[in-house]
């Protein structure tokens, strides 16, 4: 028994999985990344996103879903102050904000969703949601009333999603690339 309890645990510890990132390290693939995002913001998030209205998240100081104070726009036409981040699906690649910290950030705009959520099949949803060329976001494991949230959400606020792989802190060395590379179109400051 020793012996098959030792086996299981060494199992999970090589088929376990993690986020991994591939840091852009090149001009060319910091421009690939920019070109890609819809908007490359600096700012801090001032607010975790409390969907089910509870006490004990109101408390929070940190969290994955937050309204996003931006202070400087490197990329992306923005003409409001606030914007709503969620990161949906991305399980270990989310970034856990801190309230009050710093960062710069690659979001990608959602402008609508749809929702796969199959209450019959007992297998795990796949992972992540995928956004199609309209901005349309298909969840897999977001309940009806979830969609309806973030719908509500979406007429007040422009919503993004990103991930711990398009979030950096702004005094890093890729955030410090990205800006040096984008001198030629002066952020626009808040």
């Amino acid at each position: 028994m020793k012996y098959l309890l030792l086996f299981i645990f060494s199992l999970s510890l090589t088929y376990s999985f993690g986020c991994s990132c591939a840091t852009p390290d090149t001009k060319k693939d910091i421009a690939r990344m920019i070109s890609n995002a819809d908007i490359v913001v600096e700012g801090t998030p001032y607010s975790v996103i409390n969907q089910n209205n509870s006490p004990r998240e109101k408390l929070k100081k940190d969290g994955t879903n937050i309204l996003f104070n931006v202070t400087s726009v490197i990329k992306g036409n923005l003409n409001q102050k606030i914007i709503a981040i969620n990161q949906w699906e991305v399980g270990n690649c989310a970034e856990f904000y801190k309230i009050g910290n710093h960062y710069l950030i690659f979001g990608y705009e959602v402008k609508g969703f749809r929702s796969k959520k199959k209450s019959n099949i007992n297998l795990p949803p796949p992972p992540g949601g995928e956004i199609d060329k309209n901005g349309i976001l298909t969840t897999f494991d977001y309940e009806k009333e979830e969609v309806e949230f973030w719908k509500k959400l979406l007429m007040k606020y422009r919503l993004f999603t990103t991930s711990s792989c398009s979030t950096f802190h702004p005094t890093s060395e890729i955030a410090n690339k990205i800006k040096k590379q984008q001198l030629s179109t002066t952020p626009k400051k808040y």
